[in-house]
């Protein structure tokens, strides 16, 4: 129980250093993927990209987008760790996390901010930070 208690302290304290430093940053999946997310933060806006290898082809024969709504860009909040995203077409993003895992800087869904919480274990292809724009 101690233990727990120390690395929620220690996570907590973690994510509120994170939370003074700048989020111009490209995030891309911590694993080869063949489809996943890319989100770019830049000045207290954001980019949103979806990416695949699959060519979906429609009746017609012909390719078909297979995320028509993206690229989404907007605006971001970040406050102790936690991302709001909100989208310029009005759409919901889910918040999410700012962490920092043995020298490297994810982006966390709540399903996997809470797991890293609790087990200090992050998903394998969680967004990671992997360049500065």
């Amino acid at each position: 129980m101690t233990k727990r208690l120390y690395r929620a302290g220690l996570t907590a304290l973690l994510l509120t250093l994170w939370a003074c430093t700048s989020r111009d940053r490209l995030y891309e999946p911590s694993c080869i993927a063949y489809e996943g997310d890319t989100v770019v933060l830049r000045d207290s806006r954001f980019e949103w990209r979806k990416f695949t290898d699959q060519i979906p082809i429609g009746a017609n024969r012909e390719p078909v987008d297979p995320f028509p709504d993206y690229p989404k860009s907007g605006t971001y909040r970040q406050e102790n760790g936690r991302v709001e995203f909100k989208p310029d077409d009005g759409s919901q993003f889910d918040d999410y996390f700012m962490v920092n895992f043995l020298g490297a800087h994810y982006l966390l869904t709540e399903e996997q901010h809470q797991k890293f919480v609790v087990d200090r274990e992050l998903q394998t292809c969680a967004l990671k930070l992997v360049a500065a724009e």
